[in-house]
């Protein structure tokens, strides 16, 4: 998936719908302001509107990119519940006003509306990405991380917005104002995508964890190249590479990986007894290498299982614990092979 297309998918929904929402507020003050006692009710309906088109513009367009990936997804369902949450909440939210706020020009403090933001984001999220989730159960292997995404994404997003509504001014135009509430949606959209982007990935492979890490190990960062390397192992039914970082230890000329836990680990089950093709990350690149495992009766066994007890003498893993055996043999991984 291109994150840049989930960036821009994010960026044009905020920027409609915030455009809408702002007009949709300076409407609704205009109708509230009237003579009429059901003006306020006229009014709460206008801003509610507003927030509808937001939640729309959101949700099908996010669902356009993901549907795309994941063709199995109900982009009406995920649309239907990006509507009914964030459009919903964000009418509620900014019924009272959402860029600009009628006669008085005292409104609170951009730092008060910028914590506010935050507060919300940090409502909204969690919510907004259960309930994503749900249309996301069953298209994708992990959909419950999107929940972690949209928590960590919205809090800024609605930071950019509240910051926003707080330096429109109360005396514009409608299309000025229009136009600034736009703008706003366009940054906020953008990150909103940007920091939501890396967990698309960790949807259907690698949790973020796993993917700080390698980075952290092909960038010589912290010296985790000197702790861990990258593993990249095919899947024996999906033919799909997993990447993934392990623990180390030098054994001769071989590196020694002991899969901790193994009865709950399964992608040392893609390697044989006899060397498989794998791939290793280390902090200079990915390189070829073969794997196999050694289990308790295997030649070479205890010792291989030694050179890591020396290495990280904290581990208790039973003397029946398999390693695996990798061994070096030449530089280069295929660019794109399989899923991160």
């Amino acid at each position: 998936m291109s994150f840049g297309r989930w960036i821009l998918a994010c960026a044009a929904a905020e920027t409609i719908g915030m455009g809408v929402s702002a007009a949709a507020a300076r409407l609704g003050q205009d109708v509230a302001d009237g003579p009429q006692s059901a003006a306020r009710w006229l009014a709460l309906g206008v801003v509610v509107a507003g927030g509808l088109v937001e939640g729309t513009a959101l949700g099908v367009l996010q669902g356009q990119v993901l549907g795309t990936r994941w063709p199995r997804l109900s982009r009406f369902r995920y649309a239907l519940l990006t509507v009914l949450v964030a459009g919903l909440g964000w009418a509620g939210a900014s019924a009272p006003s959402v860029l600009g706020g009628g006669e008085d020009t005292s409104g609170p403090p951009v730092v008060l509306m910028v914590l506010g933001g935050l507060g919300l984001g940090l409502l909204m999220g969690p919510v907004l990405g259960l309930a994503q989730a749900t249309a996301l159960r069953g298209v994708v292997r992990h959909p419950w991380r999107w929940v972690v995404a949209s928590t960590a994404a919205w809090p800024p997003a609605m930071a950019l917005i509240f910051t926003g509504a707080s330096t429109a001014g109360a005396h514009w135009s409608l299309p000025v104002l229009a136009a600034y509430g736009a703008a706003t949606g366009a940054l906020a959209g953008a990150a909103l995508g940007l920091v939501s982007s890396p967990w698309l990935a960790a949807l259907d492979g690698q949790p973020i964890a796993n993917q700080v890490a390698l980075a952290m190990v092909a960038g010589r960062r912290l010296g985790a190249h000197r702790r861990l390397v990258g593993l990249g192992v095919v899947g024996r039914h999906s033919g799909l590479v997993s990447r993934f970082p392990v623990q180390f230890a030098q054994h001769g000329t071989d590196l020694v990986v002991v899969p901790g836990h193994p009865a709950h680990k399964t992608w040392w089950h893609n390697l044989g007894r006899t060397d498989t093709m794998v791939w290793v990350l280390d902090g200079s690149g990915w390189h070829p290498a073969t794997g196999r495992v050694l289990l308790p009766e295997a030649d070479g066994h205890a010792a291989a299982l030694a050179s890591y007890r020396r290495r990280w003498t904290h581990f208790d893993g039973p003397p029946d614990q398999p390693v695996v055996v990798l061994h070096l043999v030449g530089p280069g991984i295929p660019a794109g092979s399989g899923r991160f």
